[in-house]
């Protein structure tokens, strides 16, 4: 189930934007695609999460019990096409 929950009052992000119209989109099928995110402690640091279970709340992404804000996310993959097509920049994350 996708919920969405915004309380804020500023523009969202380009990623927000990407992962709204993942999520929303009728052409679009969130079982499609997966994000990759910073998990210290992790294998590489890295977890991957199945977009079609996610929830928005605010600048954060809920999957299952855990909040993973936005500036986490390192990646989005289509599953289908085997394509990135969100990568974040190297310089914006130096734990990567």
């Amino acid at each position: 189930m996708i919920k969405v929950k915004r309380d804020r009052k500023f523009r969202s992000s380009p990623l927000e934007n990407l992962i709204n119209k993942i999520i929303w989109h009728p052409e679009l099928n969130p079982g499609d695609y997966e994000i990759v995110y910073l998990h210290r402690g992790a294998e590489n640091n890295k977890k991957t999460i199945p977009m079609d279970k996610i929830s928005i709340e605010d600048s954060f992404i809920i999957y299952e019990e855990s909040h993973i804000p936005f500036h986490r996310i390192l990646e989005i993959k289509n599953l289908k096409t085997g394509k990135t097509i969100y990568d974040k920049p190297p310089g914006l994350n130096k734990n990567r």
